[in-house]
């Protein structure tokens, strides 16, 4: 517009040339300037004027050489660009300059004043202030690259698709699923040139046309995948509006749910199977409760009866054992030892009942008391034995049923005595930790020990590991202990190695509050 203005009129110099397009440039909004072929400030805008009195202190820059007066260094000029510009040559570029503590950045034009001839009679220079306009664009660009950080770093696929089915963004996760599913897409891409088109047609039926007319669609369920394998999705697509509330895009979201779904399945069938334990459960209970109730009955109703029966077999033994033959003996031995194991077997299952069904009669006890009695009750079989029973001293006062505790005590002090090798002395010591809630005690032994395979079997009902030839006993010792320490909320469990001892460990609740 100013060479097709300047052609009208006859303007030979810089003067011509400024008096001409003085009205027009002088209050420009940008910072306009114009320079000789000798380098030297011959124009300046009022609004620049303005920006050399007040950061500068110039009151007039006019005549200032670009290259060699201050303040044009700070501006960092390349001659290479005046000197091209003298050649005729239009130049725009950005610039960016120290001011304070920030930067100021500028969009600058360079061109040649021509006059009316065409001779170039110096350089026009407009700085026009893009400062804000890049500040704005910085945080822009800081927020799509966070915006797109989010969005890679999320676990699901998203993008979004325009009305001809281009891709106008996506993120990693969606480029990944269209790849396992066979398509290598990216932004810009066109669906129709990376989808087969009966595909795209069916997808356009049931997913995109809809959502285009405004609908919300949601797709549950397998999704195949270009190795042959199958996944479980869940897809939402929905529909983007502009501000007049048309629309312009979809938005489709994809998870991949197979984890999920196969961890419902596994829950399902875990719930179906525990239905299905618990039944059995009940049932067994049930069975179980009338087997405790016939034990204890039938073993109450036993006990008087086989009593005369072991009394009876005593004094035959007494009176006629030394009159009989060798095999009449050996007959007789065994209705003594045979009837001996029946009492002893219906005691055991009397105790293991009462512990069952009996209400726990709590009271305070001196721990150093009740071990003085349990020593003194088993002082004779530890004589027997030679063995050592390591008890520690000034123990205290725990609450407990007495009869329980020393029941479950004198319990495990036997199997020290008894599982051990027949050269082996016993060594038995006794531990006890006070916790917080609850005592720890432990009962260790130096015995045969036990193999970890049958750490849970032991204290199962009648469970023996040994025949009654090598460790007598009924299989029901270890499961009264059990059943004790439960009876007092506690847990009760075993450390063990073959050939070196056990260590039998368990707790007691203090409060019972």
């Amino acid at each position: 517009m100013l060479k097709q203005e300047a052609n009208k009129i006859s303007l030979e110099s810089l003067e011509d040339y400024v008096a001409f397009f003085d009205g027009v440039i002088k209050h420009s909004p940008d910072h306009i300037l114009i320079y000789d072929t000798s380098f030297k400030l011959f124009y300046a805008s009022t609004v620049l004027k303005n920006h050399f009195k007040e950061f500068f202190d110039i009151d007039n820059p006019i005549g200032l050489d670009v290259f060699k007066d201050h303040p044009f260094q700070i501006y960092d000029l390349k001659k290479d660009y005046f000197n091209r510009v003298l050649k005729g040559e239009v130049l725009e570029f950005e610039q960016s300059f120290p001011f304070g503590d920030t930067f100021v950045y500028t969009l600058v034009s360079m061109r040649p004043v021509l006059s009316s001839s065409g001779k170039i009679l110096g350089i026009y220079v407009a700085n026009k202030d893009i400062t804000r306009f890049k500040e704005v664009s910085q945080k822009l660009k800081e927020g799509e690259a966070t915006l797109k950080a989010v969005l890679d770093a999320t676990p699901d696929g998203i993008y979004a698709l325009d009305k001809d089915l281009n891709i106008i963004a996506i993120n990693q996760k969606a480029i990944k699923d269209f790849s396992s599913g066979g398509y290598q897409v990216k932004t810009h891409d066109s669906l129709h040139d990376k989808v087969e088109a009966d595909k795209l047609k069916r997808w356009g039926e049931v997913y995109f046309n809809k959502v285009f007319d405004g609908e919300e669609v949601i797709y549950e369920g397998l999704l195949d995948q270009a190795d042959g394998s199958t996944q479980y999705v869940y897809n939402k697509y929905r529909p983007v509006y502009d501000e007049k509330g048309n629309i312009i895009a979809i938005l489709e979201f994809s998870r991949n749910i197979t984890e999920s779904v196969e961890q419902k399945k596994i829950i399902r069938e875990q719930i179906e199977d525990l239905d299905l334990k618990n039944k059995e459960l009940n049932e067994y209970i049930d069975s179980n409760l009338q087997l405790e109730n016939f034990a204890y009955i039938a073993s109450h109703d036993l006990k008087a009866p086989l009593r005369s029966v072991v009394s009876f077999a005593h004094l035959l033994k007494k009176k006629i054992y030394a009159d009989l033959d060798d095999k009449a003996k050996e007959y007789l031995d065994i209705v003594v030892q045979s009837s001996e194991n029946m009492q002893i077997l219906i005691n055991d299952l009397l105790t293991y009942s009462r512990v069952k069904t009996e209400e726990i009669k709590l009271k305070e006890l001196d721990l150093n008391a009740l071990f003085n009695r349990i020593q003194i009750e088993l002082d004779q079989e530890i004589a027997e034995r030679n063995a050592t029973l390591n008890i520690p001293k000034n123990l205290g006062i725990i609450t407990a049923d007495e009869s329980l505790l020393i029941q479950l005590l004198s319990n495990l002090i036997r199997n020290g005595l008894k599982f051990v090798t027949a050269e082996q002395q016993p060594i038995i010591t006794i531990k006890i930790n006070e916790k917080n809630r609850f005592w720890e005690f432990a009962v260790e032994d130096n015995g045969i020990g036990i193999d970890k395979s049958n750490f849970d079997k032991i204290f199962g009902t009648f469970e023996k590991l040994h025949s009654n030839d090598i460790y007598e006993g009924t299989g029901l010792g270890l499961t009264i202990c059990k059943r004790i320490v439960e009876k007092h909320n506690g847990r009760m469990k075993v450390k063990s190695t073959l050939g070196k001892g056990s260590t039998f460990s368990f707790t007691l609740q203090k409060d019972y509050g």
